[in-house]
């Protein structure tokens, strides 16, 4: 039997748990309602790996695993789609292929994380397209060059991009340009 956390006494999960059972929500609220699932529960808070999902509890004196619930006390995690999520990111109205279309699949894979596009995106860096995008007022080779590494121009913790070929630099340019064009500013939305 596996190891316990202590979590049947604050959920009343029923204490260890044989591999391969989950608990759900309303278990760990006292009832017996199991939970089908193919991933086996956690044998301890040692052996979790959650991956690719993580709860971080960033407050301090959040450190009490008992009073905030590691990963596997989650019930549910939603899957929303990327263009659900952030519509305003798309270049709509573009050609499926075009420069703008292979430009956003860059911005997606290697940007979103942390800059934003019309105020949907990551929030580490700059927003890039509201109030002003930023090829209204940055030179392109100036950008195309500060892309492929940052710490030429200013110590920051952007990382280089210098894995970026020209064609995916020209057409993140291009996908840039056709959001200047679309821009949606949620914070002038709010403004009276």
């Amino acid at each position: 039997s596996p190891p316990c956390c202590g979590c049947h006494e604050r959920y009343g999960c029923g204490g260890p748990r044989p591999p391969g059972s989950a608990v759900s929500a309303g278990a760990r609220r006292g009832g017996r309602a199991p939970l089908r699932s193919a991933t086996p529960a956690p044998r301890a808070r040692r052996a979790l790996d959650p991956a690719p999902f993580y709860l971080i509890w960033s407050e301090p004196g959040q450190n009490d695993p008992h009073r905030y619930p590691w990963p596997f006390q989650l019930a549910t995690i939603e899957r929303v789609p990327f263009e659900r999520r952030h519509p305003h990111t798309l270049p709509a109205g573009e050609a499926e292929g075009s420069p703008a279309w292979l430009g956003f699949a860059v911005f997606r894979s290697q940007c979103v994380m942390c800059h934003s596009i019309n105020g949907e995106g990551g929030k580490v860096g700059p927003e890039l397209n509201v109030p002003r995008s930023i090829v209204e007022y940055r030179p392109i080779e100036q950008l195309k060059r500060f892309i492929r590494d940052p710490q030429s121009f200013r110590y920051t913790t952007m990382p280089s991009q210098a894995q970026l070929s020209e064609a995916e630099l020209d057409a993140l340019i291009a996908y840039f340009r056709a959001m200047s064009g679309r821009k949606h500013d949620p914070r002038a939305a709010r403004l009276p």
